[in-house]
């Protein structure tokens, strides 16, 4: 397809749609543009809007029955979020996987392989560690300070200016400075948390989003007729059974790397654990 081509192909996907799903769109690329959501968070939220306001029908049930309405959002929807060039890749993945694996149903099949990307895309993790590392050099020095005898007081005095209202004889109010001593209290406290959550073990990022992304994938692989769920590789550690095959693939188009780790991630394991240090 040209470029010129692909665009008339996205613009007529737009036209496709109802004046209500475009708004959704509208609403959706607003707040990822404010910076409230990723984009592959505002897809997922996209998906859970589909489901239509006067029948019980849930999303799977949806899938399962697509209308061409649905087709045309999930598609537009897909152009918006990853580009024509991406889509295109999509398209032949999904082509080639849908050959060789007998699969039929080659939308249900594309939500899946999409699925996958927005897991393991859309996984939102800890910060960079340079910046946890400053908040564990900081914040107990804060902590120290902000929970020091009558430092709670003396920071309520600086907050109302207490010094000038001294000089302009203004009326000292009892009340705002007991309440912001006891908002300081709470910061204090606050930052407690905080530091006790840094603190925790965590998983290796990179782990846990290959770690969800392979199970999507091989939810849906058991929910297809006639399928097996074996995890079998052959001597050279390459994938052997179909299922693995499959998997292997879809995380190959979206991350070689991850790709790798199909082993491991096969039997269940998460290697690693970040260590926080006391």
């Amino acid at each position: 397809m040209t470029a010129g081509g692909s665009a008339r192909h996205a613009h007529d996907m737009k036209r496709a749609l109802s004046t209500a799903q475009r708004n959704q769109l509208g609403t959706l690329r607003g707040e990822v543009e404010a910076g409230r959501l990723t984009a592959p968070q505002a897809a997922l939220k996209l998906r859970w809007r589909m489901q239509p306001d006067d029948g019980p029908q849930s999303v799977q049930e949806l899938l399962a029955n697509p209308t061409d309405a649905l087709k045309n959002m999930f598609r537009a929807s897909l152009i918006h979020r990853i580009g024509d060039d991406q889509v295109r890749a999509l398209d032949e993945l999904v082509a080639e996987l849908a050959a060789r694996h007998d699969i039929e149903d080659r939308f249900r099949l594309e939500r899946a392989v999409d699925t996958a990307l927005l897991i393991y895309h859309g996984h939102r993790g800890v910060m960079d560690n340079s910046d946890i590392e400053r908040l564990l050099e900081h914040l107990p020095k804060a902590i120290e300070v902000l929970g020091r005898g009558e430092n709670g007081r003396r920071l309520a005095d600086m907050f109302m200016d207490r010094d000038r209202n001294l000089i302009d004889g203004a009326t000292w109010n009892m009340k705002e400075a007991t309440d912001i001593t006891m908002r300081f209290m709470r910061i204090k406290d606050e930052l407690v948390d905080i530091l006790g959550i840094l603190q925790r073990p965590r998983r290796r990022e990179g782990d846990l989003k290959s770690h969800a992304t392979f199970k999507s994938l091989e939810r849906y692989w058991a929910s297809l007729p006639g399928k097996k769920c074996a995890a079998a590789f052959a001597p050279d550690g390459s994938p052997k059974s179909e299922m693995l095959r499959f998997i292997w693939s879809v995380m190959n188009f979206i991350d070689r790397g991850a790709a790798k780790k199909l082993a491991n991630l096969s039997r269940g394991r998460l290697r690693g654990v970040t260590k926080r240090r006391a």
